[in-house]
């Protein structure tokens, strides 16, 4: 009975593994996504960009148009979740443009610029 039970952990351990996998390329391939067009970042400072005032439409939020925030946005909800709630995830944020998330302060809402949220739809 011990060696079934040996042999259910490690195909258990396995599939955990895979599942991992699957979490770690989904990862990498929205750090692979491209950047906000409409913005020109600062090279000495990562964080910091200019833009237009006319392509920063009715959200004037820095985080609304810095497309790579968004996307870290994004790998920190998929980090906190297990596999099964990556779709429910993916389904809330493309199809409502937003999702909620756990914080110090209680629930909080992330809304997504379209064209990010564009890019999640074609990954």
């Amino acid at each position: 009975m011990s060696e079934t039970l040996k042999g259910i952990d490690l195909e258990l351990a396995k599939y955990e593994q895979a599942l991992q996998n699957l979490k770690d390329d989904l990862i990498a391939k929205i750090r692979d996504l491209p950047d906000n067009p409409k913005i020109h970042r600062v090279k000495e400072s990562p964080h910091c960009f200019v833009m237009r005032s006319k392509d920063l439409g009715e959200c004037w939020s820095a985080e609304y148009h810095d497309f790579k925030y968004q996307y870290e946005v994004i790998i920190e909800m998929i980090e906190k979740k297990n596999i099964k709630q990556l779709k429910t995830l993916f389904e809330k944020i493309l199809s409502e443009g937003r999702a909620y998330y756990e914080s110090s302060n209680g629930r909080n809402e992330h809304k997504f610029h379209p064209e990010v949220v564009e890019m999640l739809r074609r990954l």
